[in-house]
């Protein structure tokens, strides 16, 4: 016989097991949910890769003095799209003729800043180059070629900035590192190949004379493997980056043609210092345009260090408490010294 305490007993055990029923359900249709979001667009996972690039660890040279530079931050330079601010380093010391690098920052297109560079940035300066290092409007809210025309109107600010007797915007250099490399090797392409800007349709902003060379820091120069030679979390990233900053899930069926930079490059590619990691990073693709470049007769400083000789990781440059980032940075003077002064 069942008294009344057995039959409030029971009750609470069908409330418990249709509560857990539907948190279970619940549980399962926000999975189900998050799943479909996840495949259907690219933007959680590049605010997620945004965020992994914020507050980056850089140190600087033992040598680097504050005295021997002056800075200029937030500068806006004239565009049309978002995110159109500067930062100018200078020599204490600067006049008409010191050369000036144009640089962009890294960041897989959807995240990094302009501030990233400024230990680097800094050393250059005082070792008597103007660097000036810009932000762009990032993925998802802004896309492709937008980086590449931001770079163009920042062009035109340093054209403007050399008028002044600043530096001189004809002896100029661009650089960049990881996805800011894919960018500076395309802008240079474009400056430099009329067939190439037509391809991207891009004008081409820079007179070839003032472009002296190009600094390549760990990029992605052959952008078939992005997305598909890493872990699958790593794909998975990469690739939804990819759809993001192209604006399309099939980015590479669309600009394939246009994004490879070893595909594309000509004899009239400006001389080129390359350099990669070689854990973790683009260095296949460092080596291999490195050698193309040279057998079309450019001028080609690469420095890439043997694995035997330690592990140097994805912009490994920046650490310059490292042995391999002072060898990378004194070539890279040299580099410098032989092309622009």
């Amino acid at each position: 016989m069942t008294g009344p305490s057995d039959k409030g007993l029971k009750k609470k055990k069908i409330c418990i097991k249709s509560v857990v029923c539907a948190v279970g359900i619940c549980l399962a249709v926000l999975v189900a949910a998050a799943v479909v979001i996840l495949y259907i667009t690219p933007v959680p996972a590049a605010l997620f890769l945004r965020s992994q690039f914020e507050n980056p660890t850089v140190s600087k040279l033992p040598t680097y003095d504050t005295d021997d530079i002056m800075v200029e931050r937030d500068i806006t330079y004239p565009s049309s799209l978002a995110q159109n601010t500067l930062d100018l380093y200078l020599p204490a010391e600067h006049s008409a003729s010191t050369p000036v690098i144009l640089w962009a920052h890294g960041g897989a297109y959807v995240g990094g800043d302009k501030s990233d560079i400024r230990q680097y940035a800094s050393c250059l300066a005082a070792d008597g180059y103007a660097v000036v290092c810009i932000n762009y409007e990032l993925a998802p809210e802004g896309t492709y070629p937008g980086p590449l025309i931001q770079m163009g109107d920042a062009c035109n600010w340093i054209a403007s900035a050399g008028s002044k007797r600043i530096f001189d915007a004809n002896l100029l250099v661009i650089a960049g590192d990881s996805a800011g490399a894919h960018l500076a090797a395309q802008y240079a392409l474009i400056q430099t190949s009329a067939s190439y800007a037509a391809k991207v349709n891009i004008a081409q902003m820079a007179s070839p004379d003032s472009l002296k060379a190009v600094l390549l820091f760990c990029g992605p120069y052959d952008m078939s493997t992005l997305g598909v030679s890493q872990s699958p979390l790593v794909n998975y990233f990469l690739s939804r980056a990819g759809w993001a900053y192209f604006g399309t899930r099939d980015w590479f069926g669309r600009y394939g043609q246009q994004i490879i930079i070893t595909d594309n490059v000509t004899s009239s590619f400006p001389p080129a210092f390359i350099t990669d990691g070689n854990t973790g990073s683009f260095e296949k693709d460092g080596k291999e345009l490195a050698r193309k470049l040279k057998s079309l007769g450019v001028e080609v400083s690469p420095y890439f260090t043997p694995i035997s000789e330690g592990t140097t990781a994805h912009e490994y440059q920046f650490d310059m408490t490292t042995t391999a980032a002072q060898e990378s940075y004194a070539q890279v003077l040299r580099f410098l010294e032989r092309h622009v002064g």
